[in-house]
């Protein structure tokens, strides 16, 4: 089932996509937000429609703080289908959303998609380009929310300089090598002139203590 944004619902099962599907959805323009089901009504839980999701954004997918219900508009229109159908809602939350096309090993999607190939949920209540990837594995409703994508292109194609990745200019590194070299000769000078010092200060009272001694002896 899905629900458009003018509140219109209808079984999605009766449903074929169009047959210019594929020109449509590789459209680089084309920013069409779905609602992505698969599962036939074999594999669904009576009475009950599961669904995922991964993104809370407000107001389309967000949890009630009051209620710690998840409310919103997206919630609001399959809760509407639901009621119609007597049946209840589940909403089941991911944490990935599971790429454009299959794991080329196993063949099948990862995350949120990959629940709704498995038929772990009946369908997903998340924002989702059409998708010629998408579409060969699963059915998706009319649009039913729209949004824009900003992208930019280098006016120049040529490779930055090197200059440009380096924290410091080669002058500055320069600098910060001779200072290094400079403080490092610095402090071994002044290590010698100290040592030199102290042998120095050592010399003369061993001086001194020579001259005191030989005037004991001259006493006795």
């Amino acid at each position: 089932f899905s629900c458009v944004s003018t509140g219109v619902c209808y079984s999605l099962q009766s449903v074929s996509p169009p047959s210019n599907m594929a020109e449509l959805i590789d459209e680089e323009h084309s920013e069409s937000l779905v609602d992505l089901i698969v599962n036939p009504p074999e594999n669904r839980v009576k009475g009950v429609i599961r669904l995922s999701y991964v993104n809370r954004n407000f107001p389309f997918m967000y949890l009630n703080p009051h209620t710690g219900v998840i409310s919103g508009i997206y919630a609001d229109m399959w809760k509407t289908l639901a009621k119609m159908e007597n049946m209840e809602v589940v909403f089941e939350r991911g944490t990935v959303y599971g790429g454009y096309t299959p794991d080329p090993t196993t063949e099948k999607f990862e995350g949120i998609l990959g629940w709704l190939e498995e038929g772990r949920v009946d369908g997903i209540s998340e924002e989702f380009t059409y998708r010629s990837s998408r579409m060969d594995f699963f059915y998706a409703t009319t649009p039913i929310d729209y949004s824009v994508e900003a992208f930019y292109e280098r006016t120049t194609s040529q490779v930055d300089d090197i200059n440009n990745f380096i924290v410091f200019t080669p002058l500055i590194i320069t600098l910060i090598t001779i200072s290094f070299i400079a403080i490092n000769i610095t402090e071994r000078t002044v290590l010698v002139i100290r040592f030199l010092y102290f042998l120095t200060i050592i010399d003369r009272r061993r001086y001194r203590l020579g001259i005191d001694s030989k005037k004991d002896r001259m006493k006795d």
